[in-house]
């Protein structure tokens, strides 16, 4: 029910929206990897850690799932359509400037 994309500069993967109990979701989180490793059982297996950040933004309402998007030049995140908090599907088209952390409507 969520968007995601990895973000090729940022060695990350990025994840906006989606469905809980609660409602229909607008936030974005990083997931990148960690500095630390997990070994695992006895094997001696590492496991490389991931740490989440949840990036703070601002404009336009962005709460979307069951949407798709798209990246643009690791710059602009591009979300396409989707239920907005009414469970309606918008065709709408979003941008969030991942530089400023801002979102914008484009249509």
């Amino acid at each position: 029910f969520t968007f995601s994309t990895q973000v090729p500069s940022w060695g990350a993967l990025l994840v906006h929206g989606g469905l809980a109990t609660e409602g229909v979701l607008g936030d974005v989180w990083v997931l990148r990897r960690g500095s630390g490793q997990l070994t695992r059982g006895g094997e001696g297996a590492a496991v490389q850690l991931c740490e989440w950040e949840r990036l703070e933004t601002s404009g336009a309402t962005a709460r979307r799932a069951h949407h798709s998007g798209g990246l643009v030049a690791d710059a602009v995140l591009l979300v396409f359509s989707g239920q907005d908090e009414t469970l309606i599907t918008r065709h709408t088209l979003l941008a969030l400037d991942l530089h400023a952390c801002t979102w914008s409507s484009l249509v």
